[in-house]
């Protein structure tokens, strides 16, 4: 069973209050909030959300299950539903910078970095190196077809869920 195939399975069947698709993220009330990033596909040619317009009330494990969509939209959804029902009770959870955390666990090493992060340019000098890969590489970054050969020179690796939406999760990190 892959990650995205037990978090689907982990999904709690409780029904979906709101559905917000914005721009950059998409919002899904069940049980609890969860955002997503929206991916939109580079080239427009998606079909649309299935049941779009009549989400609200469905179970959120149902909508959870778009998340294995190739529609990116609609993965954007499914991995917000997902987010609506993790639970967190219990949990021993602590709040963190993601560009302290970096900087802590791979000050002086490679930091790899998958997508551009808003905070790349005040960390960069933090590094040896800085292998960026994107989809639409920009000046300096590396294409994302070189995942697998260069990825393991990293020490420390940036990565997002976004990969779960655009399932890329598995080939990166198989790559670490």
């Amino acid at each position: 069973m892959n990650v995205i195939e037990s978090l689907i399975e982990s999904t709690r069947q409780v029904p979906v209050r709101q559905v917000l698709a914005g721009c950059f993220n998409t919002v899904i009330q069940s049980s609890g909030w969860g955002i997503a990033s929206t991916l939109k596909p580079t080239a427009w040619q998606h079909d649309g959300v299935p049941g779009a317009g009549s989400l609200v009330g469905r179970n959120a494990r149902e909508l959870a299950e778009f998340a294995s969509a190739d529609n990116t939209l609609a993965a954007s959804m499914g991995i917000a539903a997902i987010n609506s029902t993790l639970e967190t009770a219990g949990l021993h959870l602590k709040e963190l910078n993601a560009r302290e955390l970096l900087v802590a666990k791979g000050k002086g090493g490679v930091l790899g970095m998958i997508g551009h992060f808003p905070f790349l340019e005040t960390v960069q000098n933090q590094f040896r190196d800085v292998l960026v890969f994107e989809l639409e590489p920009r000046d300096g970054d590396l294409p994302a077809e070189d995942i697998q050969k260069r990825l393991k020179e990293a020490d420390v690796v940036a990565i997002t869920a976004t990969t779960l939406i655009n399932h890329t999760f598995h080939e990166i990190i198989a790559a670490c």
